[in-house]
């Protein structure tokens, strides 16, 4: 995708036309100068890509009120409209569940770090 930009394209062209040109020492230079930028571009580019995949989380399981019964789900298989329980676990009271969810009773510690760049997190109470 890189080496499509239409400033690549012209740029290697350019080059192209130099060496032709009897300039074949700077168009080596601008080659090999050109292949460096646009292999650091790309290095850049996958390496925050992977930062941003690092930061989801891992989908977790929920428990699911759908068809009038409650289910165990993934977080990452949450539907509009569907309930979700979220309570305290024993075994990790540190849990999180990666969904944008509306609370309809209780209370949270939400961390919404990755939506608006707060660095602390906020305690949210239920609409009713």
């Amino acid at each position: 995708e890189q080496c499509r930009q239409p400033f690549f394209v012209f740029q290697v062209v350019c080059v192209g036309l130099w060496s032709l040109d009897d300039m074949w020492y700077y168009s080596l230079f601008t080659l090999g100068m050109i292949l460096l930028f646009e292999a650091t571009v790309v290095i850049s580019r996958t390496r925050n890509l992977r930062l941003l995949r690092d930061m989801m989380g891992q989908p977790t399981n929920v428990r699911v009120l759908r068809d009038g019964h409650w289910e165990l789900s993934l977080s990452t298989s949450l539907l509009p409209g569907d309930l979700v329980s979220v309570t305290r676990d024993k075994h990790d009271p540190d849990a999180v569940v990666p969904a944008d969810i509306l609370l309809l009773n209780g209370s949270v510690v939400c961390n919404e770090a990755i939506l608006t760049g707060e660095a602390t997190p906020q305690q949210k109470t239920s609409v009713s």
